[in-house]
């Protein structure tokens, strides 16, 4: 919470904050928000899947795949949804727009991770093979790092949204109540 003078109040001698001042986060734009919980999500489930568990690659990708989903589903997707409520143009960032307590966004979700995580990978296999430098080369020793895998999944993620404008114009997305 920001300190300015009309933040505290004091009343009977005892100075109290207020809980519903503005504060800081709410000045940064909304793509920057939601760009942000995307890349940490998708970083995060590569951390904890590559970084922690030692097995098959492929098992990792399954793990991977596992993890990702569940947090876009009830980590990104749930953030995006409470901004939605107050600024519909939220609803441009959502991976769908299926209702979120339903079984059918679980799989649309699913579908969505499993193709970005395809893709992903196959992009920095082919980083890798062919000699190039990822994150995880110039900040430590490791060739997959979450950092690479963050970027390339806000890269696929604005990819895919803008392909979907080909489809849906920007009026209904904002317009769909999908909360």
């Amino acid at each position: 919470m920001s300190k300015k003078k009309n933040d505290k109040k004091v009343r009977d001698g005892q100075i109290s904050t207020n809980a519903y001042h503005v504060d800081g986060l709410a000045k940064l734009p909304l793509w920057f928000k939601c760009q942000f919980i995307k890349f940490w999500v998708g970083s995060a489930s590569f951390f904890l899947t590559f970084m922690t568990v030692d097995l098959d690659f492929l098992d990792q990708l399954v793990v991977l795949l596992l993890i990702f989903t569940l947090a876009t589903e009830f980590v990104s997707n749930l953030v995006i949804r409470q901004m939605a409520l107050s600024n519909k143009d939220a609803n441009y960032y959502l991976p769908h727009f299926i209702r979120s307590k339903s079984v059918f966004s679980m799989f649309a979700t699913l579908l969505f991770c499993g193709i970005i995580e395809a893709i992903s990978v196959l992009i920095l296999s082919k980083w890798v093979s062919l000699g190039l430098p990822t994150l995880g080369n110039i900040l430590g020793e490791t060739e997959l790092d979450p950092f690479s895998f963050g970027f390339i999944y806000l890269l696929l993620d604005y990819i895919y949204r803008r392909v979907r404008l080909l489809f849906y114009k920007e009026k209904e997305i904002n317009k769909n109540d999908i909360t």
